[in-house]
């Protein structure tokens, strides 16, 4: 069980600053739901392993969400365009589960949010891991991944991943400098659209 004493809010990039939005955040004009006390949440989380394969793990937040909703506001007087961040008093639950069985591992991390404003909604994410150890006696290790991403509140969640899926195959040398490197595939079904991102 965890109290969370004190609230701080994000920080945006100024006008110079980069990456940021196309209008900048006025984070002065921030609104704030007032929390069932006040300048306080509460988180608890629950885990624990299932057997000999599974852990499962279980948690609860009430407070302020974390993440604002950006509100577009229009100052006809200055003639200026601003974006103004709500956070909103929020109920989440949240659901981890992992198997691993010999070189497989199977993940599930999911969330249901209820905001005191915006409704109830939730979100997925679903995968499959096969690691390759000391592939052909080389001392390194090859993982290929499969996940579906999944958020029901569709054009309007604040990540484009509501709807996709993703590969990747994952290095890592195993030596002392833990050099390692990802390649990863995310396509839209929808849309069309893909990313092809490598991290070393």
């Amino acid at each position: 069980l965890f109290v969370l004493m004190g609230f701080r809010e994000r920080t945006y990039a100024s006008k110079d600053g980069r990456l940021r939005y196309p209008f900048l955040v006025d984070t002065n004009l921030a609104i704030l739901d007032e929390t069932t006390v006040d300048g306080v949440d509460f988180a608890a989380r629950w885990d624990q392993p299932v057997g000999e394969y599974v852990d499962i793990a279980l948690s609860h937040f009430v407070g302020l969400s974390r993440n604002p909703t950006l509100i577009l506001n229009v100052d006809f007087n200055k003639f200026d365009v601003n974006f103004v961040p709500y956070y909103e008093l929020i109920e989440q639950t949240g659901l981890e589960v992992e198997t691993i069985v010999n070189a497989w591992t199977y993940k599930l991390e999911a969330i249901s949010v209820d905001g005191k404003n915006s409704g109830r909604w939730g979100a997925y994410t679903a995968g499959i891991e096969y690691t390759w150890g000391d592939a052909f006696s080389s001392g390194n290790d090859f993982t290929g991944v499969f996940e579906y991403m999944y958020d029901n509140r569709d054009e309007i969640a604040p990540t484009f991943l509501e709807d996709d899926f993703g590969v990747a195959i994952r290095w890592s040398a195993n030596d002392l400098h833990n050099s390692q490197g990802t390649l990863g595939f995310i396509f839209d079904p929808a849309t069309e659209e893909s990313i092809i991102r490598l991290d070393f």
